[in-house]
């Protein structure tokens, strides 16, 4: 029986180290500027939370967009915010919104604690399921946020 309370020990002892993430816990956000092709500028900007435990506990992707690209008076919004209304779905490829695409990229990013993909000449990449968008910007983002996650 001692054996076995033992062993129990020093699993759970093993476990815990080996559960232990590499990361400083943490609020992490970046944000880079681009201009659209329309000739706008916006920003997409990434919030990385890394927990207690020091793992990416939760990635969020999002870019501002004008309300009207055609009259940048009426304000701005976010991709996030606006849903299937960014229209993205129908150009896709893969039939996905631009929100679905960037969710991917996070869970992504959560699931595999850090950037685990490529990026091809194109600035796509074939690693994630649900995501054929560009990913050029929000990898040189997240990047960042991981170098500071680990540096801080």
């Amino acid at each position: 029986m001692k054996k076995i309370s033992k062993l129990m020990a020093l699993f759970a002892l093993v476990s815990s180290m080996t559960m232990a993430g590499e990361y400083i816990p943490g609020t992490y956000r970046g944000a880079q500027e681009s201009t659209h092709k329309r000739g706008f500028s916006y920003t997409n900007f990434i919030t990385m939370i890394v927990g207690e435990e020091g793992r990416i506990d939760q990635v969020i992707i999002d870019a501002t967009f004008p309300v009207d690209a055609r009259d940048l008076n009426k304000g701005f919004t976010t991709k996030q915010l606006m849903g299937e209304s960014y229209g993205m779905k129908a150009a896709s490829g893969i039939g996905r919104e631009w929100n679905e695409q960037a969710d991917a990229i996070a869970a992504h990013v959560v699931e595999n604690q850090g950037i685990s993909f490529e990026v091809n000449e194109d600035k796509t990449t074939d690693a994630i399921a649900g995501a054929s968008m560009k990913v050029n910007y929000y990898v040189s983002i997240l990047e960042e946020l991981i170098a500071q996650a680990r540096a801080k």
